[in-house]
């Protein structure tokens, strides 16, 4: 009644151990990451939903950039036939594997910050490899800009198929109180978007005029492109204003 449930009938378990400490022989080092953690999603006849764990490494550097390294074991139960695209179904069954993954990131507080995520491992009845650089300009007089691009390649016994998104986001500030962001989306993914590439709008005006209060102005579009030609799938004006 005073929100939204996203899964309903489960027994959900949750652990980690976590250890951080701050070196004094590397000077270069703020701090070391060490964890294990694990989670284990039932429904209440114990059948097992979707099961998790992994260990995980990082580095922190004095300047701010970091790196992670992890590995993963997961599970999950599929009750019915699924079609992750179309020709491609991954039948009903209990899938187990393993995924690594890294992430590395520059000092996010420089002018320009990079960064990369990398994983590869089991994708229920194949193999998933995936990529995602990252760039970011900051401090660009009253500008930010961030670019980020997705990329999977994914084999299966009936074939292989890749999916690629481009994103990027950028902030206007008028002022300490004003500022307007953007975000655009392109996804080439043809079959999962049926025949269609699609782009996404997402513009955000937001006006502070008093600690605590706001006033928004929102416009989103989807717009499909290849055999619909452009069409516009849907669109949204909304204002919001609090107090």
């Amino acid at each position: 009644e005073m929100g939204y449930i996203r899964r309903t009938g489960i027994r959900s378990t949750r652990s980690e151990i976590r250890y951080s400490p701050r070196p004094t022989k590397f000077p270069s080092i703020r701090q070391f990451r060490y964890s294990i953690e694990g989670q284990y999603l039932s429904d209440f006849s114990k059948r097992m939903l979707e099961s998790e764990l992994g260990a995980s490494f990082g580095v922190r550097f004095q300047n701010s950039s970091f790196m992670y390294l992890g590995i993963q074991r997961q599970g999950e139960y599929i009750d019915e036939d699924w079609e992750v695209r179309p020709g491609f179904i991954i039948p009903q069954d209990t899938y187990r594997g393993w995924d690594s993954f890294a992430w590395l990131s520059t000092n996010e507080s420089n002018d320009v910050a990079g960064g990369l995520r990398l994983n590869y491992g089991d994708y229920y009845t194949g193999t998933r490899f995936g990529a995602g650089p990252e760039l970011s300009l900051l401090n660009f007089n009253r500008l930010q800009v961030q670019v980020e691009l997705n990329f999977d390649h994914v084999e299966l016994p009936e074939g292989r198929f890749d999916a690629r998104t481009f994103a990027c986001r950028l902030y206007y500030y008028f002022s300490t109180k004003l500022y307007l962001k953007a975000y655009l989306q392109w996804n080439d993914d043809l079959l999962k978007n049926e025949g269609d590439r699609i782009s996404l709008v997402n513009l955000l005006f937001r006006w502070t005029y008093r600690p605590g209060s706001d006033f928004y102005i929102v416009y989103n579009e989807r717009r499909l492109f290849g055999a619909s030609a452009g069409e516009i799938a849907d669109r949204t004006l909304m204002a919001k204003a609090t107090f």
